[in-house]
């Protein structure tokens, strides 16, 4: 295996993986992005109902509060490249944006392939190399650091390796976990991963002519054990045994928290919720 002393690897080809790919490269860096699907981008492209949701212009503190108790985490992150940032970079690649009720930020041509392509396009016009159908079998680790990648029986060496390979919330765009096995054979300790930004469902519903059903501007408030633990507002879905929507993705990861603790769940739908 040859060595090289300025290469990066970037395992995953999503959005986090491109956007790497793109500043590193932009920085001076050899980037080469292994993606073992045929395509990159493929979860950006069908988010926001193929319209693309990029980022909201609330402020940092609301920002972390979605993360949990470690939100914190990611306030240098923050500091350094947040919402305004991406807009601004966005643009400057082609691609207007949009804010819409809610503060929420969208593409102006209402295409997340707009946006797949442009982000693309960026990062290898800034010199990454991008292979797609490459899945990477494992790490290389050598005298207690990662010093490449095994993929598809070559070896890839580097002097940094990133692993963007996504969570395991969708496997059919490439999100199966796979991220997990891969750090764990590296030497990490990885924390079992559970739910979170997803519908709720109930064994005891049956939602019969609401299935379907969406609701605008309403107030949802989450009781744990009889005891209110968290309230939301925004839009809502009945779904054929729950519900879904922004406002519910937004309670889910307490709500599985909860349940996987054994506690009972129950919500409670405000149709004129008071706004303060």
């Amino acid at each position: 295996m040859l060595k090289s002393n300025n290469r990066i690897i970037i395992v995953g080809g999503g959005t986090a993986g491109i956007m790497a790919a793109g500043v590193a490269a932009a920085s001076g860096a050899e980037v080469l992005v292994l993606e073992k699907m045929p395509r990159t981008l493929l979860k950006l492209g069908i988010s926001g109902k193929g319209r693309c949701n990029i980022t909201n212009t609330a402020p940092i503190p609301e920002f972390i509060s979605h993360f949990g108790a470690n939100g914190r985490f990611l306030r240098q992150a923050f500091h350094r490249f947040f919402s305004t940032e991406l807009q601004t970079l966005l643009q400057q690649i082609g691609v207007r944006v949009t804010t819409e009720r809610g503060g929420r930020v969208f593409p102006t041509s209402g295409k997340a392939l707009d946006v797949v392509r442009a982000l693309r396009r960026w990062a290898e016009k800034s010199g990454a190399t991008i292979l797609t159908g490459a899945g990477v079998d494992e790490m290389l680790v050598q005298d207690g650091r990662i010093v490449g990648v095994r993929c598809g029986g070559t070896d890839y060496s580097a002097s940094r390796v990133i692993l963007a390979s996504g969570g395991a919330s969708y496997p059919a765009t490439g999100s199966s976990g796979e991220g997990y096995a891969l750090a764990q054979r590296a030497g990490h300790h990885v924390i079992a991963p559970r739910p979170s930004l997803v519908p709720l469902i109930s064994s005891d519903i049956d939602n019969g002519a609401l299935n379907g059903l969406a609701l605008r501007n309403v107030g949802v408030r989450m009781y744990v054990d009889g005891k209110k633990s968290a309230d939301a507002f925004g839009e809502l879905t009945f779904t054929p045994d729950g519900v879904a929507g922004p406002v519910i993705l937004t309670l889910s990861l307490a709500a599985v928290d909860a349940l996987q603790g054994g506690k009972k769940v129950r919500l409670e739908i405000d149709l004129k919720p008071a706004l303060d």
